[in-house]
């Protein structure tokens, strides 16, 4: 008769050391094994944990240069203008990026409004302001979007929102 035993790591690669001890013992692995095979197994989420964590920051990289290109295409001609109409100053475009569901990437926003000359103490403050507007922007568009999908007119639909126009509210 054969015993199934599952070996369970938890979130951010927790292992339950006394259990993954207890198991083993039941497979009637040495105890002198026992350190080495949970060292190796540990070993082994780290990397995995490590892949998974590169893969992650290369998206981020990725989707903020691709969102930079874009933002900077878009402004190009207002700053080409404003450089060809007063020479003697410089001129650079600092992009503020916000990703998909409202997720702003803390570092690289900290990072421009530090280039910004922005208090230290100041930014926290910036950044919970910025995703609040976000947050609210979303809302806007989720309200709308399940107005439009139900539609709901009248004032039953229209309680404590506000009408932006051609019968649909917020």
């Amino acid at each position: 008769m054969f015993e199934k035993i599952n070996f369970v790591t938890g979130r951010r690669g927790a292992v339950a050391e006394d259990d993954f001890y207890d198991k083993l013992e039941r497979l009637h692995v040495q105890a002198g094994k026992r350190s080495k095979i949970l060292a190796a197994h540990v070993q082994r989420i780290c990397a995995a944990h490590d892949t998974v964590m590169r893969s992650y920051y290369q998206q981020i990289q990725d989707f903020l240069r691709v969102k930079e290109d874009k933002a900077n295409e878009q402004h190009r001609s207002i700053i080409e203008a404003l450089k060809a109409a007063v020479l003697e100053w410089t001129f650079e475009q600092i992009n503020f990026v916000a990703g998909r569901r409202g997720a702003v990437v803390e570092d690289d926003f900290y990072n421009k409004l530090e280039s910004l000359n922005v208090q230290a103490g100041k930014r926290g403050k910036i950044l919970l302001a910025h995703v609040q507007r976000i947050c609210k922007a979303h809302d806007t568009v989720m309200r709308s979007y399940y107005q439009q999908i139900h539609g709901s007119s009248g004032a039953d639909a229209t309680t404590s929102m506000e009408n932006i126009g051609e019968q649909v509210y917020v």
